[in-house]
């Protein structure tokens, strides 16, 4: 796993952008899926963004069983 060291202003930033994001996506709010849309939307993890990047341009649906296979992949 790793460590995010930011400033506040910076995950509240990133905060303002992942939770809307989900909810329009209708994705559930937990933590391993946050965690991904948050590792998204923060843009340091380039392999994570293009995997979804790839099935955002397919049109994928995400459900619980992409998120969880997304989160062994990446964190």
């Amino acid at each position: 796993m790793t460590q995010i060291d930011e400033d506040n202003g910076s995950v509240t930033s990133i905060a303002r952008e992942t939770i809307p994001f989900m909810s329009k996506k209708k994705v559930p709010l937990s933590p391993n899926n946050y965690r991904i849309w948050f590792e998204y939307f923060r843009g340091q993890m380039p392999e994570l963004k293009e995997r979804i990047d790839a099935l955002l341009k397919e049109g994928a649906s995400f459900g619980e069983e992409l998120h969880q296979k997304i989160y062994k992949q990446f964190l």
